[in-house]
């Protein structure tokens, strides 16, 4: 299962810096542990139940129970146009049809 910073330790509060780095705060403002970016998962795209989580350029689909149900090869800058999803990596322009994923009505 995939988990959020905050439901990972409600206790604290997490600061992304310019230098890569995710800090970890306490109640006391001690830094508490660090995190590289590179190691983080971006959540940025909703649809229906599902949630579209990243890393680098790999998309997992997470359904409302926190299991993964497809991997895809998307960025955080995909975005969506009725049932397709599109992305731009490099010098390539990139589309799923997420019909084969969802059944849309």
């Amino acid at each position: 299962n995939i988990v959020s910073l905050p439901q990972s330790d409600t206790t604290k509060i997490y600061v992304f810096t310019s230098n890569g780095k995710t800090l970890s705060i306490d109640k006391q403002l001690n830094v508490t542990g660090t995190i590289d970016f590179e190691d983080l998962s971006i959540y940025y795209l909703q649809i229906e139940k599902h949630k579209f989580i990243a890393n680098d350029k790999i998309t997992w689909i997470i359904n409302d129970e926190g299991q993964k149900i497809a991997e895809i090869n998307m960025t955080t800058n995909a975005f969506l146009i009725g049932k397709t999803l599109y992305d731009k990596q490099n010098n390539s322009f990139i589309t799923i049809d997420l019909s084969d994923i969802f059944k849309y009505e």
